[in-house]
């Protein structure tokens, strides 16, 4: 039996290597946190009734238990009404996806998608990227497939327990609801325009990130401004994801 010892894992399944001691402390800090603020989610999960109004929002900006994400996703985002007013849309749009030309882009970049992922990298988890992602080619066939939704599909799957159908209506909706209008579109207008609004913001509310973010740019891809830097863009994604727990679409930087 091998004994050597197994390497860390983030809530997610991700691999956490080579951690420094600042950074393990910082971890630390953040599970001390999100247990306090499980315990004052209690309430609500014992009723399965999320809280309202202003309530709610302080809830959901303080931070939500990785455990019940998919739950309040589910429900503030839209996305149950969403899906309750087209019973069997899923499943008519991904057999309509499977006949659009994104597909074969599909099919190319499921790979790529987090390729050391335990579950995201075997044959299940690469069935349920393509599912979601071949039914929104399907359901809107304007916008088809862009690069880059399948990481934001790939982080939605883990945070909703694999469950594709979850995870396409969350898809839906923060593309067409939430988001700034083209984010993920062939021109990609909307993205540039949203890199651009976080830049800005990083830069007015944590300078030091933003000149990091720079000079990261600035090694990678010599691109001139940080809200339009490769870095600033995997900020974006991780940030799309999050923004689907405030209830009014909005990110905020204390």
């Amino acid at each position: 039996m091998n004994g050597a010892q197994q390497p860390e894992q983030d809530v997610y399944g991700f691999q956490l290597l080579g951690l420094t001691t600042q950074q393990q402390s910082a971890r630390a800090r953040c599970a001390a946190y999100e247990t306090r603020r499980r315990q004052k989610w209690q309430t609500f999960v014992q009723k399965q009734e999320l809280p309202t109004g202003a309530t709610r929002k302080r809830y959901c900006r303080k931070g939500v238990p990785h455990e019940l994400r998919g739950w309040v996703w589910w429900h503030v985002s839209g996305a149950a009404q969403a899906a309750a007013a087209a019973p069997g849309h899923y499943e008519t749009c991904k057999e309509a996806g499977q006949n659009k030309p994104a597909l074969r882009q599909i099919e190319l970049d499921l790979p790529r998608t987090f390729p050391k992922h335990p579950w995201l990298s075997t044959a299940d988890g690469q069935a349920a990227l393509k599912d979601v992602l071949t039914a929104y080619a399907g359901h809107n066939p304007d916008v088809g497939y862009c690069q880059g939704m399948n990481f934001l599909v790939g982080l939605l799957l883990l945070a909703v327990e694999h469950d594709c159908y979850r995870t396409f209506w969350l898809l839906v909706v923060l593309l067409e609801k939430v988001l700034y209008p083209g984010t993920y579109a062939p021109n990609l207008d909307g993205c540039h325009v949203e890199m651009g609004c976080l830049g800005q913001l990083l830069q007015q509310k944590q300078p030091k990130l933003a000149a990091h973010l720079q000079v990261t740019a600035t090694a990678a891809a010599h691109c001139p401004t940080a809200g339009n830097s490769p870095a600033c863009m995997m900020v974006l994604v991780y940030l799309q994801c999050h923004v689907l727990a405030d209830s009014v679409s909005c990110v905020t930087a204390d």
